[in-house]
């Protein structure tokens, strides 16, 4: 059975009747381990709705029912839970409906969209996440139509871009680099029983401020040399935060 994904104000979700079919348990009781993520999350002052949007259903007697619209985040959550053929299958229907998804809404806004706006939002999305950054000039100058002069967002995503190309040697090594941080995060949560989803972003926030920038002078990756990276993919290794709290008890869900 596909996973139906709908659009919410912008935001792809997948109501949790769905997902409970899918995984094959009582809709009631999938409700019960939402509404228990949703404690822990606002307990770690999380957005419980950046992860799980409460709703309503009429069932066949015409009665309202309660419900959950899950995010791409809410569904890592509740697969990250599963484990064995279950797990996998789960994964592999809701990355697949929200990969769809994704793909028709790129396409419907290239086809309704100038190419000037199609370069803006997509050097939004590059400068909202650092690690994304890549060397944009050649396909800028590809599009057609694009402004003889850029705005000021355009002329600071090429000066980033222009630092990460610093070229092939450099980009193996930073992508190696990151490869090794992804596995230390979650080597960290799995050690002290964390969940990588929720506790991720927080070790990489702290791997930055605390470790990069001291040592580095920046927090950024793209701002580094290939010696600099080749080191920091050394150094990680043996890292762990100081600045937040790692034994924090996790509760299990029965």
């Amino acid at each position: 059975m596909e996973l139906q994904v709908t659009d919410l104000n912008g935001q792809a979700v997948i109501d949790s009747r769905e997902i409970a079919r899918e995984i094959e348990i009582q809709h009631k009781d999938l409700l019960k381990k939402i509404r228990f993520y949703e404690e822990i999350l606002t307990g770690a002052k999380f957005r419980p709705l950046d992860f799980f949007i409460p709703s309503t259903y009429q069932d066949v007697k015409g009665e309202k029912r309660a419900c959950y619209l899950c995010t791409r985040k809410g569904c890592d959550m509740i697969a990250n839970k599963l484990t064995g053929k279950k797990g996998v299958l789960f994964t592999a229907c809701y990355v697949g409906a929200f990969y769809e998804k994704d793909e028709k809404i790129k396409s419907q806004r290239l086809e309704a969209a100038d190419p000037k706006q199609v370069v803006e939002s997509v050097l939004r999305m590059i400068l909202a996440h650092d690690d994304e950054i890549k060397t944009l000039k050649g396909r800028l100058e590809a599009v057609e139509g694009f402004a003889t002069r850029p705005t000021p967002l355009i002329q600071e995503s090429l000066y980033l871009s222009q630092q990460a190309g610093k070229g092939e040697e450099w980009e193996k090594v930073y992508t190696h680099t990151s490869s090794v941080i992804k596995t230390r995060v979650k080597r960290i949560c799995k050690d002290n029983g964390l969940n990588y989803v929720i506790a991720g972003p927080e070790i990489r926030k702290a791997l930055r401020n605390d470790y990069m920038r001291p040592k580095y002078g920046t927090k950024f990756r793209t701002e580094l040399d290939k010696e600099q990276l080749e080191q920091l993919g050394k150094d990680v290794k043996l890292w762990s935060p100081k600045t937040i709290k790692l034994k924090a008890p996790r509760k299990r869900v029965r």
